[in-house]
């Protein structure tokens, strides 16, 4: 079973993969070899050192948490000569603070979520899993189901927008199966209260 992780260092991120450790389950690309399962995590040129944090963290067995140099940034993530099939092709990376100014948000969140794409859509994957947010809603009244995304509702914030945005990047453009996840507030761990952040509802 071979996992792709963008953001694998970020507060989910992190327990995500945590969890992906202790599985292997049913293939999802049907053709690729069963082997013990492989994470591969995307990290930027010189943060390599937090890989290597999150892999001490959690115990990983040599070689079951791979880095994958590559940008948010740049087209295809700037990765060349990757060809490992893919079952699962977690999208976690993106700006989540509330405060950054709206160009951070649009190139991490909407640019970066476009480049995700395009080097999904370059591999072979089996499902693609994007964490979106319940911003997505903007400022709709009443329940905002899981079926729903286009009702017309006002995105005040640049955050709501890029968000928006991303996950409409993805219902178009991804090339495999796909499942779109819509967090709340994530405060912090609910069996051990562990958090990153001290500011707002934390």
């Amino acid at each position: 079973m071979n996992y792709f992780v963008t953001g694998a260092t970020g507060f989910i991120g992190r327990h995500l993969v945590g969890e992906l450790l202790k599985r292997d389950g049913e293939r999802a690309v049907p053709a690729s070899p069963r082997s013990p399962s492989t994470i591969y995590v995307l990290v930027r040129e010189g943060s390599r050192g937090k890989v290597d944090a999150l892999v001490q963290r959690l115990g990983a067995p040599e070689g079951r948490i791979l880095p994958v140099t590559g940008d948010l940034s740049r087209p295809g993530l700037g990765i060349d000569g990757f060809s490992e099939p893919v079952d699962h092709f977690f999208h976690l990376a993106a700006v989540y603070d509330m405060t950054a100014d709206d160009d951070a948000m649009e190139r991490a969140n909407t640019e970066g979520t476009k480049h995700v794409i395009e080097f999904a859509n370059s591999i072979e994957v089996g499902r693609f899993h994007h964490t979106s947010s319940i911003a997505v809603a903007g400022e709709y009244k009443g329940v905002f189901q899981e079926d729903m995304f286009d009702e017309g509702q006002r995105l005040p914030h640049a955050y709501h927008r890029s968000k928006y945005e991303s996950e409409r990047l993805v219902r178009e453009g991804v090339a495999a199966k796909t499942l779109v996840f819509r967090p709340g507030i994530v405060v912090g761990h609910s069996e051990t209260g562990e958090m990153d952040k001290v500011d707002g509802p934390y």
